[in-house]
């Protein structure tokens, strides 16, 4: 593994689990024993390591769900492995990440912004309307209305004054608040399809 991916493997690890702001590019370097200029020498400053950071994380995502729509049986089965992808994805994230970078990295939160209209917004809003053509969604449903709704609920369990890190475990809130949203939108029938998959887990 060469020197670049080395530091970039370590930065996500250390951003993810201790938020952004509060990694210093000294800890970054301590931590590869390395020294700091080496880290300067493919990275012009610690922006850009947060650009890459975020940038990769974000393309890995979109491969996974190509995967994991690949692999699903049907529409319903997609969306468990989906939001049980994101549940494992975000137990390993600090909620303070999003914050750190839509506060201190610009840059690193348009590619955000990027994915979440561009892919997030778009994955479920397919998906509602195939769920809906299938029987499994609720037909009363408006699909595009409902892909903003899920992507700010998304969003919303990053809000650490909403959800403090001392009292809630990250991954469940995004668990809870996605079981509310999808047993709002299930048919009788899709409702039985999906818990198979749950049983099964």
């Amino acid at each position: 593994m060469d020197t670049r991916k080395k530091i970039q493997e370590t930065a996500t690890e250390l951003f993810m689990t201790y938020g952004i702001r509060t990694v210093t590019m000294d800890e970054i370097a301590k931590r590869l024993s390395v020294s700091k200029k080496t880290i300067y020498q493919e990275f012009k400053d610690k922006d850009e390591l947060v650009s890459e950071v975020t940038k990769e994380m974000l393309e890995e995502d979109i491969c996974v769900f190509h995967q994991l729509e690949g692999e699903a049986e049907n529409i319903l089965e997609h969306f468990y492995k989906v939001s049980k992808y994101m549940r494992t994805r975000f137990n390993k994230v600090n909620p303070s990440v999003l914050f750190d970078l839509e506060r201190y990295h610009p840059k690193a939160y348009q590619l955000f912004k990027d994915f979440k209209e561009k892919h997030l917004k778009d994955t479920i809003r397919k998906t509602l309307e195939k769920g809906i053509e299938l029987g499994y969604f609720r037909d009363d449903i408006n699909p595009e209305i409902l892909s903003v709704l899920r992507v700010d609920q998304m969003q919303l369990a990053f809000n650490i004054s909403n959800f403090p890190m001392e009292k809630f475990n990250f991954g469940e809130v995004q668990g809870q608040i996605f079981d509310h949203f999808v047993h709002g939108i299930l048919t009788d029938n899709g409702r039985k399809i999906y818990e198979q998959y749950i049983k099964q887990s």
